[in-house]
């Protein structure tokens, strides 16, 4: 027989009374298992463990289910620090209450909680939105190219596909549908799709996860031979693996390749100054092979 903690680990922690009732589970059976300290009530029918997620807690407290950044902090998706509990709840959700206390309502405590509107109406039975659904409400309150940094990320980590993608954003504005087209699953870091982004918005081509022989796979090459490598946090932890950069960027240069190397930092907070120095160079023909520089017309 399907046990209380059975159905709690099937869904996160985090159940309402539909899962336990559908799976045998008596009200009296979820009544005792309050009253030993087994499980808590949330809220109305929603029942949490003991060792349940807090964010878990707090959105279905709230009166709807984990979302967006929120929902997407544990997957492995890159993402900037997550500082508000994000929560979607239906078009016609009324009664929300605070993510602290179901006894103060959410217009009175709301600071750190930010609301999602689902197009459906009527509650949800999960306490976390897919994957999918909480990419699509990241492009309503994210930056675009954050969201596109999610977008690139979950797909190279392949927890969503193309399809599910399409079905979860069709309802959303045209500015979040247009992000789907611009993705790239290939993308290996966030870093990397940020950089991808702000060039091409200045018509710089480039291709990204170039493999050059005799060297290995880079991340970037900007027109034909400016090779762009983007060094994130810890990358370089072990000093076997900063030498073994240096060795490839002296057989880059050996073959004739310039190599950029920046931070993330220089990404992150400092892109101006890169910006500037790459646009300089593809002015000047520097990303050209020098038998095509005189052939370059780019004036970005």
């Amino acid at each position: 027989m399907t046990t209380v903690s059975e159905v709690l680990s099937e869904n996160r922690g985090v159940a309402p009374r539909e899962a336990f009732i559908s799976r045998g589970i008596s009200s009296y059976a979820i009544g005792r298992s309050r009253h030993s300290g087994e499980i808590s009530r949330v809220r109305r029918a929603w029942y949490a463990d003991p060792h349940a997620d807090p964010e878990l807690v707090r959105a279905v407290r709230v009166g709807g289910s984990l979302s967006c950044v929120s929902a997407l902090r544990t997957t492995g998706v890159w993402l900037a620090p997550v500082l508000t509990t994000h929560v979607s709840v239906p078009k016609n959700a009324s009664r929300l209450r605070s993510a602290a206390s179901v006894r103060v309502s959410l217009i009175e405590e709301r600071a750190d909680v930010t609301l999602h509107w689902r197009a459906q109406t009527g509650g949800s039975l999960l306490s976390i939105d897919s994957i999918a659904a909480s990419l699509a409400h990241m492009s309503t309150c994210q930056p675009p190219e954050m969201t596109l940094v999610a977008l690139d990320s979950a797909l190279n980590l392949r927890l969503v596909t193309d399809a599910q993608l399409t079905d979860a954003f069709e309802s959303f504005p045209d500015r979040s549908r247009k992000l789907l087209s611009m993705t790239d699953p290939g993308s290996q870091s966030g870093l990397e799709t940020l950089a991808r982004h702000r060039l091409r918005r200045w018509g710089i081509h480039l291709r990204t996860q170039v493999v050059i022989e005799g060297i290995g796979r880079v991340d970037m090459v900007i027109g034909e031979r400016l090779v762009l490598e983007l060094d994130g946090f810890g990358f370089h932890a072990h000093e076997a693996a900063f030498e073994v950069d240096r060795h490839r960027d002296l057989a880059l240069y050996e073959r004739g390749y310039l190599v950029m190397r920046l931070s993330y930092h220089q990404v992150m907070t400092e892109w101006a100054d890169a910006e500037r120095v790459i646009r300089a160079m593809v002015r000047r023909g520097d990303h050209l092979w020098p038998r095509h520089r005189d052939l370059n017309r780019f004036s970005g």
